[in-house]
C-alpha cells in the first residue's frame, strides 16, 4: 500500500494479513510425534530398495525401536515421505502378510506399481 505524506514523499507499507505457518508435519510430510525417523544406527538396514514416486521404500528392515530394541522386519516395506528419502517415521509401512517367515530380497517399480519379490 502507497501512502502521501505531507512533504510530497511517498512511502510503501507492505501488509502481511494471512502469514503461512510451517509446522514440522507440513515441511517433512509427518509428525513429530512418528517416534524413529532414521534407519542408520548401528547394525540399522534394509535388504532391499528402491526409488519411486518421489519416495524412497525399504523391504526386510533391521532396525532399533524407541525401547533401544533391535527388530528385524523381514516382511516389512518402509516407506518415506515425499520429497523426504532419507526418513522413514514408524507409522509409514506396509505388512501385505505378517510372520510369513519369507524375506524380500528385491523391490522394483513400474509407473505407479510397486512390486515386491
Amino acid at each position: 500500500m502507497w501512502t502521501f505524506n505531507a512533504t510530497g514523499q511517498y512511502t510503501a507499507t507492505i501488509v502481511i494479513q494471512d502469514p503461512s505457518i510451517d509446522t514440522f508435519a507440513t515441511i517433512n510430510g509427518c509428525s513429530s510425534n512418528d517416534g524413529k525417523l532414521y534407519i542408520g544406527d548401528l547394525g540399522d538396514g534394509y535388504k532391499a530398495a528402491v526409488y519411486a514416486n518421489r519416495r524412497m521404500f525399504v523391504a526386510s528392515v533391521k532396525m532399533t525401536f524407541e525401547d533401544g530394541v533391535q527388530r528385524q522386519k523381514l516382511d516389512r516395506i518402509m516407506y518415506s515421505p515425499v520429497g523426504k528419502p532419507d526418513m522413514f517415521p514408524l507409522s509409514n509401512y506396509i505388512d501385505i502378510v505378517q510372520s510369513d517367515a519369507e524375506p524380500y530380497n528385491k523391490l522394483e517399480a513400474v509407473g505407479d506399481k510397486l512390486f515386491a519379490f
